[in-house]
């Protein structure tokens, strides 16, 4: 299991024989602290890559992500070391599909080649950020309805600029 009763996040890290992967799954937004993450949408400069240059990211989502990596990790070394072929893949729902893009990008930097299938991902972002992930992890979906908000967020224009 995956928690962090700051932020209140929540998902866990498994594996799935049939497919041959370790899933990192985040649940989205059930209580009122993910609505402060949600909303805690100032931009904070993205230290994981030193290499993307003026990055900035949803300072909300960073720092829940950041709350919970280290035991994503352990778990994740613990499942490859007992399933070394299998691949690694990250996954969520609206708040969780935010968590599961900046883990993704977690494990890239800890050595893993990952992939990632989002649901009503918020946006995590601004553009540089976004041309980076995409250079760095070119096997990431992100699945949106056109008429849900969530995924339109934060705003894309001044003065936000996800």
């Amino acid at each position: 299991m995956i928690s962090n009763v700051k932020n209140d996040v929540e998902g866990f890290v498994g594996y799935l024989p049939s497919d041959k992967s370790i899933f990192v799954v985040f649940r989205g937004s059930e209580s009122v602290r993910n609505w402060i993450t949600n909303l805690s949408a100032d931009k904070t400069n993205y230290t994981t890559f030193p290499a993307c240059a003026n990055c900035q990211v949803h300072s909300g989502f960073y720092s829940a992500t950041k709350s919970v990596y280290p035991d994503v990790l352990t778990e994740v070394k613990r499942l490859r070391a007992l399933y070394p072929t299998y691949a690694v893949k990250t996954t969520g729902h609206s708040l969780g599909g935010a968590l599961a893009q900046l883990t993704a990008m977690e494990l890239l930097n800890s050595g893993y080649a990952v992939s990632m299938i989002n649901f009503g991902q918020p946006r995590v972002g601004e553009v540089n950020y976004a041309k980076f992930s995409s250079t760095k992890m070119p096997s990431q979906y992100r699945v949106v309805h056109n008429h849900d908000l969530v995924p339109h967020n934060p705003s894309s224009t001044w003065p936000l600029n996800f």
